[in-house]
């Protein structure tokens, strides 16, 4: 006996899953808009696995700031996965989650990014977006949204 099996009982659960991935929706009190940074980094330590950087740069909104970049290379893929702390002249700061890999190519870096956490104007908001980062220059940059 052949049996055929149909994965439409599954597409409203896998359509609901990929949803909740997306992220939940502005609340309706919550504002987004545009984010940017433009940055520099030298690294400050490491192993060749993991690795700190030290960052300055600018973000809008937010302006100057300082910070830290703490992450761990898979040498196997070459994905770099991260924690990114920008902290700004007046105290705030705010926090990602990052995974970029190498375009073999070009040898820079690109990824996403989620914003994990801030304080200060920052407490509560979340965002995400794309990084690209060019090692050979020590620069990188963050494109996407801040919702708060």
């Amino acid at each position: 006996m052949i049996r055929s099996h149909s994965f439409r009982p599954f597409l409203p659960v896998l359509a609901l899953a990929l949803l909740g991935l997306a992220g939940p929706a502005p609340a309706d009190d919550e504002t987004c808009v545009a984010f940017s940074v433009s940055g520099t980094a030298v690294s400050v330590g490491g192993d060749g696995h993991d690795f700190e950087l030290a960052a300055e740069g600018v973000a809008s909104p937010g302006g100057a700031f300082n910070g830290t970049i703490v992450g761990h290379t898979n040498k196997k893929t070459s994905v770099q996965h991260a924690v990114i702390t920008l902290e700004f002249d007046n105290g705030d700061t705010l926090t990602f989650d990052t995974k970029i890999k190498p375009d073999e190519a070009t040898g820079a870096y690109s990824g996403t990014y989620a914003i994990s956490g801030g304080t200060g104007a920052f407490e509560g908001a979340r965002g995400t977006g794309e990084l690209l980062a060019d090692p050979a220059g020590g620069t990188f940059s963050m494109d996407g949204t801040i919702c708060q």
